[in-house]
C-alpha cells in the first residue's frame, strides 16, 4: 500500500478487520481497506510526527498521539445507506434533505422521486415527478413541499407526505440544473439554460421575477436570511441579487471556468465558490475581495457547503473525494476517499449528526462523525 511519503511509525487494525490505520513522520493518519488496499481516508490535524495509534474496541473512535504533545480522537464510522435499488436511479443527481434531517429526497427510477427515512436509510415512498430524469430537488423549510426540475422547461412542486402535485409554474425558457427554496420558505428559485433566474412565490407558484443572466448558470444559493440570491455561471462569474426587487447588488469573477457550487457563510458576510478550476474560494460580500483559496482537489469541485457559525468548509469533487477544511486558515483537515465515482452532493445534517455524501448514486454514505461544525 503506497501513500506515505515518509517513515511509518504506527499501525493498527479495526476490530472487524476491515480497515488498517497507519501514521508516521508526516503527521497524517491514513485509513485503508484491508481487503483491497485502497486508501479510504486521510486524517490531518497533527503538527508533528505521529508515534502511536489505537482503535477503540467498538471500532470508533481512533486515537492518535503525536510529538506535538497532542492526542486526537477521530470518529471513523461510516455507513452505506439508501441502497434499495428498486426505488433508486442508477445515477443520483437530485439530492436534498429537510431542515430537521429526517427525510432525504432523491431522483428514483426513470422520472420519479423517492423519499427516504434518513435514520434507517429505508425508502418511505416513490412517486412520478417529471417527464424525464430529475436534475435537482429541494425540500421546503417546513418540510411540507418537494420541488423538482430537469432539462425540460417544467418545474413541479409536490406534497412531501403523499407525492401529490401542489402546483406547477408556467414553463421556463430552458431546462434547469438547480432548484431551491429560500430558507424562510417564501420563495422558490430555479436557474435555466435560457440564461434566466426565476423567483416564484413558494406557496402558490406565482412568478415574482424572471431576471436575465449574461451566461448559462450552473450554481444557485440563497443567503441564510433569504434576502439575497446568488448565481454562478459557465464564465466563472457570480452575480448577487436582492430578492425584494431583483436588483443586482454585486458581481465577482470567481474563476475563468464554470462555477458549479455556491454557499453563503459567516452570517452571510462571505460567499464560497467552487467549480471547474478545482479551487474553492471565499469572498467578502461587502467588498468582493478574495479572502482565501482552498487548493487540494485534483478535479472539478461540485459541492461547497458550510453551516451558520461553522469553522469548517466541506467540498466534494469529481476526483472522488470529500475534503474538510478549516475555514479560517485554509488548512485541509480530513480527506474522505471512500468513493468510486464523482461526489456531486453533500448534506450537513443538523445537531452535529454528520454528513450525507452522494457519489453519483453509486454510493451514498452517512458519516456520523463529529467535527463538521
Amino acid at each position: 500500500m503506497k501513500g506515505h511519503h515518509k517513515s511509518v511509525l504506527a499501525i493498527d487494525w479495526s476490530p472487524d478487520g476491515k480497515q488498517i490505520f497507519t501514521a508516521g513522520d508526516e503527521g497524517t493518519v491514513l485509513v485503508w481497506g484491508a481487503e483491497t488496499g485502497q486508501l479510504l481516508m486521510k486524517l490531518r490535524g497533527h503538527l508533528d510526527r505521529i508515534g502511536s495509534l489505537l482503535v477503540h474496541p467498538a471500532g470508533s473512535p481512533l486515537y492518535s498521539a503525536a510529538s506535538d504533545s497532542s492526542i486526537k480522537l477521530w470518529d471513523i464510522e461510516r455507513s452505506l445507506l439508501f441502497s434499495d435499488h428498486r426505488v433508486r436511479n442508477q445515477f443520483v443527481y437530485a439530492f436534498d434533505s429537510d431542515p430537521r434531517g429526517e427525510i432525504l429526497v432523491t431522483n428514483g427510477p426513470d422520472s420519479s422521486l423517492t423519499v427516504w427515512e434518513i435514520a434507517g436509510g429505508k425508502p418511505l415512498f416513490n412517486f412520478p415527478a417529471l417527464d424525464a430524469l430529475v436534475n435537482s430537488t429541494s425540500i421546503s423549510p417546513d418540510g411540507s413541499k418537494i420541488a423538482a426540475c430537469n432539462w425540460g422547461k417544467t418545474v413541479k412542486v409536490f406534497d412531501s407526505k403523499s407525492g401529490d402535485l401542489l402546483y406547477s409554474p408556467d414553463p421556463m425558457d430552458g431546462g434547469s440544473p438547480k432548484i431551491l427554496f429560500s430558507p424562510d420558505g417564501k420563495l422558490l428559485s430555479a436557474i435555466s439554460t435560457g440564461k434566466s433566474l426565476y423567483l416564484w412565490d413558494g406557496g402558490s407558484g406565482r412568478l415574482v421575477f424572471r431576471l436575465p443572466l449574461a451566461a448559462r448558470p450552473f450554481a444557485l444559493a440563497f443567503s441564510s436570511d433569504s434576502r439575497l440570491v446568488a448565481t454562478g455561471d459557465v464564465s466563472g462569474k457570480v452575480d448577487i441579487f436582492q430578492v425584494s426587487d431583483g436588483t443586482k447588488i454585486a458581481s465577482l469573477q470567481a474563476s475563468s471556468l464554470t462555477v458549479h457550487s455556491i454557499a453563503f457563510g459567516r452570517d452571510d458576510r462571505i460567499i464560497i465558490t467552487g467549480g471547474d478550476d478545482r479551487v474553492a474560494r471565499i469572498w467578502d460580500i461587502g467588498t468582493m475581495d478574495l479572502i482565501r483559496e482552498f487548493k487540494g482537489h485534483a478535479q472539478r469541485i461540485y459541492s461547497v457547503i458550510t453551516a451558520a457559525g461553522s469553522t469548517r468548509l466541506i467540498t466534494g469533487s469529481s476526483d472522488q473525494t470529500v475534503k474538510i477544511w478549516d475555514l479560517s486558515t485554509g488548512e485541509e483537515l480530513v480527506t474522505l476517499s471512500d468513493f468510486s465515482n464523482p461526489v456531486y452532493n453533500i448534506i450537513l445534517l443538523p445537531n452535529d449528526r454528520g454528513i450525507l455524501v452522494n457519489s453519483s448514486g453509486k454510493e451514498i454514505f452517512h458519516y456520523p462523525a463529529t467535527g463538521f461544525k
